[in-house]
């Protein structure tokens, strides 16, 4: 399919209609058979051919190949055109700055200076103030430097201003790739260059000022938490600056910074932190009820996976439940069944139903890593509370090969590198031997990577 078929498949009805009324302009398309390839893409969508599609435009002329490729060039080209006008069409303040340019450079002075003010007024009342934000401001007050530096070179000039929004637009924006850079290496183990990021904490640390600023503040406070997780006090203010300036962001980036939140929360959880149990499930429920976490009706599996996962261990059955009959919807084709039995299969069994537990499990059909690897954690900790020690054994053996051939884990093999081993050890004590036990619990309460300490620690006890 070509780029210009894989276009119009993604537009709706709607739009089509639209993209139809805005070729018909004499202005912008004088061309008949552009409008009738359009017309006939809406009648006969993937299924258009280029043979029936050229006889159907030039209904007397032989199939041409390079006059085919031309008009579905000049056709991607128009398309292109709308959907810039469209997206400029409710972002008024870049419609200002543009106009602002297109003053400067005919030298409409009267027009240029009230237009400026008006864009300024414009970007002052916006509610997002994000890195964009603070772009499109230092563009207007070097569009109004250059206007006066090349008038007057004596009079005093805005630049000042001009560097000190250049340097709140790089500083945020820097912080901001540093805080998904991070975040990058704990879910995928990606590793990327973030240069200068030492200076920029320094600088921001010198005028702390700049902490005034929405999309520094908030991107600072998620950097430190994220690099000096055991200081949790850096949580807290990132915490606090997502409470008063979230806001200020796109959806998007609500939703990137929510992720990165609770991803900390999640590593805290993984090295047992009792304290973010009901952090991460408030996280969850505060980022459903703003919409972040669904995107194009459409939301990622282990990220569903994740939020049963929170509800479970604040015992909100009702909840999860609700959850995942409500949410089920949205997950990728290919998900709806396993995420679905096995979120089911974790509630049963956080309720001590076991036969039912087992039962959604067995209907847990996957390759995926992260979902076989959850499914096996519950059918491991399921044949130790009801004793089953040779399914137990196997199990545990099956899981050490698979976990030592994969290389894509990132910090979770070590976490089920260590399932594998107390689980093992924990069977293989015996009964009254409590200075093994006590050997076993030291190991476990200090492992620096383990998010089921609860389990064993209660395995041990009992």
């Amino acid at each position: 399919m070509t780029k210009l078929f894989l276009i119009l498949k993604a537009f709706k009805a709607k739009e089509l209609t639209l993209l139809g009324q805005y070729l018909e302009n004499p202005v912008i398309n004088q061309r008949d058979d552009v409008i009738k390839l359009l017309s006939f893409w809406q009648k006969k969508g993937c299924s258009i051919t280029k043979e029936v599609g050229f006889a159907t435009i030039y209904p007397n002329q032989n199939f041409d190949l390079k006059k085919w490729h031309l008009l579905t060039s000049r056709l991607f080209k128009l398309v292109e055109q709308f959907l810039i006008a469209r997206e400029l069409k409710n972002d008024v303040a870049t419609q200002k700055a543009l106009l602002v340019k297109a003053y400067r450079n005919r030298s409409i002075i009267l027009h240029f200076e009230s237009t400026i003010e008006q864009a300024k007024k414009i970007l002052h009342k916006t509610d997002i103030q994000n890195a964009d934000w603070l772009h499109q401001k230092f563009k207007l007050e070097y569009e109004y430097y250059d206007y006066i530096a090349s008038h007057n070179r004596k009079e005093q000039t805005n630049l000042q201003n001009v560097n000190n929004l250049l340097d709140e637009y790089y500083i945020s924006t820097k912080l901001r790739n540093a805080c998904l850079d991070l975040t990058r290496k704990m879910v995928n183990d990606d590793h990327y260059t973030i240069y200068f990021i030492e200076s920029i904490l320094s600088k921001v640390e010198q005028v702390p000022t700049l902490l005034e600023v929405p999309a520094i503040s908030i991107y600072y406070y998620c950097y430190r938490a994220l690099t000096e997780e055991e200081n949790v006090d850096w949580f807290q203010l990132f915490r606090k600056s997502i409470a008063e300036n979230s806001k200020r962001f796109e959806p998007a980036e609500k939703r990137d910074i929510s992720i990165m939140a609770i991803n900390y929360c999640i590593r805290k959880l993984n090295t047992g932190d009792k304290f973010f149990v009901r952090e991460t499930f408030e996280l969850y429920k505060l980022s459903l009820k703003e919409g972040y976490l669904i995107e194009d009706r459409k939301m990622p599996e282990s990220l569903f996976y994740n939020i049963v996962s929170a509800a479970v261990k604040n015992k909100e059955y009702v909840w999860a439940n609700e959850f995942i009959e409500e949410h089920r919807q949205y997950l990728p084709k290919k998900f709806k069944e396993p995420i679905y039995y096995f979120c089911h299969g974790l509630l049963f069994y956080e309720q001590r139903q076991y036969k039912e537990s087992m039962q959604s499990l067995i209907l847990v059909d996957t390759k995926i890593s992260f979902l076989l690897l959850a499914t096996k954690t519950l059918q491991i900790k399921i044949y130790y509370e009801l004793n089953e020690i040779d399914a137990l054994s196997n199990l545990l053996e099956s899981l050490r090969v698979y976990i030592q051939r994969r290389k894509d884990l990132g910090y979770r093999k070590e976490h089920f590198e260590n399932l594998v081993n107390f689980v093992n050890r924990l069977i293989s004590i015996p009964y009254k031997n409590d200075i093994e036990k006590i050997k076993l619990k030291e190991e476990v309460v200090n492992a620096a990577i383990f998010s089921e300490k609860e389990w064993m620690l209660r395995q041990l006890d009992g």
